[in-house]
């Protein structure tokens, strides 16, 4: 147990440092640079993480308000990670700017909590999501794309499907992705149905619940039915 959670604490302290010096400070702050400066960077950026995250425990109270606020701060930059693979107008400084305003928005409605004025979570998460959009979309427009050069050789070697990559793709002289979003999306969404219809059919079948179970179980089987049919053609189509 003390190993997975030191592996688990580690690797999260490494993510954020990833972000904020590799991601961040050394393309945007201190490009150039060698790499003895950059390695000295982000072991202090590390210690100041763990040194934060110490102090934050000190203000929550319970594992779900840590859920919540986990919660709220990732539930606004979901969109973008989305988007950003079919549509090449969004750049680095669109990601930041989400990352920014999606932390700074649920820190606030986490401090407004703790000064007695509490938000309801479904409330906050819906106001997060909204602020958090209107953000990055508007960092987007306001920035420069990333080099033309850059978008032609990624659409090149990725080639990801749907109408965002248009101007792209004219650019490029590849041919369109033969990925249809219709039907990844409807696999994503049977997927979600497989996984989680087995996760709670489990939970109602130990639980002695016999009508949910075998509603869970019903959905299990369709939505693995569906996916066994799809996924062949969904292979098809990217390998070819």
């Amino acid at each position: 147990m003390l190993a997975a959670y030191v592996s688990t604490l580690s690797t999260h302290l490494n993510w954020g440092t990833s972000y904020l010096v590799h991601d961040f400070y050394r393309r945007f702050v201190r490009p150039g640079r060698d790499e003895r400066h950059y390695v000295a960077v982000g072991r202090l950026v590390t210690a100041l993480l763990m040194l934060a995250a110490a102090l934050l425990t000190l203000v929550l109270e319970t594992a779900r308000q840590t859920f919540d606020l986990l919660l709220s701060v990732g539930a606004g930059t979901g969109l973008i990670y989305l988007l950003r693979w079919f549509w090449w107008r969004i750049n680095a400084w669109s990601e930041v700017a989400a990352m920014a305003s999606s932390f700074l928005v649920a820190v606030g409605f986490f401090l407004a909590g703790k000064a007695g004025h509490a938000v309801a979570t479904h409330v906050s998460l819906v106001i997060t999501i909204a602020v958090t959009t209107l953000v990055w979309v508007a960092a987007t427009y306001l920035t420069r794309p990333t080099d033309r050069a850059t978008l032609v050789s990624f659409y090149k070697l990725v080639r990801p499907a749907g109408p965002g990559w248009r101007a792209i793709r004219a650019e490029s002289g590849v041919g369109s992705s033969p990925d249809s979003l219709p039907q990844a999306l409807l696999g994503w969404v049977l997927g979600c149905v497989f996984v989680y219809a087995a996760l709670f059919g489990a939970g109602s079948v130990l639980y002695g619940r016999a009508g949910l179970a075998a509603a869970w179980v019903a959905l299990f089987v369709a939505s693995g039915i569906g996916l066994a049919r799809l996924l062949p053609g969904l292979w098809a189509g990217s390998g070819s």
